[in-house]
């Protein structure tokens, strides 16, 4: 895959992370990584920048990965998440995933994050609201929240339904966001 001047292009980076069926989100994955890097669209990548890459995106911490889903979203990096951009990555993540998602059923789980951690209704979210809701599991449910994604919890009656929903889009991005 790499050219003869060492430098790998944009159309084979999904191949060379192991995303070859989801190039469309290797693409977007590639932009996000690269506007951290301060480009605006990446079309060649040394080794060692795919090297680079390949580490923040393999990268565990829970700040890392969270950083990446923001960078993701924030299309334009001005630091804030607005309700299209989350709609956007949502059906991205869905279509990454082969699974059925309307754009109006994103666009209301748009609403609903917005919604919920908009807290001075902006109309956008910043990273540390974000922050809020992937820690919200553990606030709301335990330590052992994470490791049963997949469920679905039903709302705590004390709960507000709105947090609920909010919570079951999280669970969705975190068991269907590929990385």
């Amino acid at each position: 895959l790499k050219t003869a001047n060492g430098t790998i292009s944009r159309s084979d980076f999904a191949a060379c992370i192991g995303m070859q069926e989801t190039v469309q989100f290797a693409g977007e994955l590639l932009d996000a990584l690269g506007r951290r890097r301060g480009y605006s669209g990446v079309h060649r990548m040394s080794l060692e920048e795919l090297q680079d890459y390949w580490l923040q995106m393999t990268d565990q911490r829970f700040t890392s990965r969270m950083q990446l889903f923001f960078d993701l979203c924030d299309k334009d990096s001005d630091g804030r998440i607005s309700e299209e951009e989350v709609a956007e990555v949502i059906m991205l993540s869905a279509s990454s995933n082969k699974l059925s998602i309307l754009q109006e059923q994103a666009e209301e789980y748009a609403i609903l994050i917005i919604e919920e951690l908009d807290s001075e209704r902006n109309g956008y979210i910043e990273v540390w609201q974000l922050e809020e809701l992937f820690r919200a599991p553990e606030e709301l449910f335990g330590s052992g929240a994470y490791q049963n994604s997949g469920t679905i919890f039903w709302p705590p009656r004390k709960k507000k339904l709105l947090h609920w929903a909010t919570c079951q889009t999280k669970f969705f991005l975190l068991d269907h966001w590929q990385c």
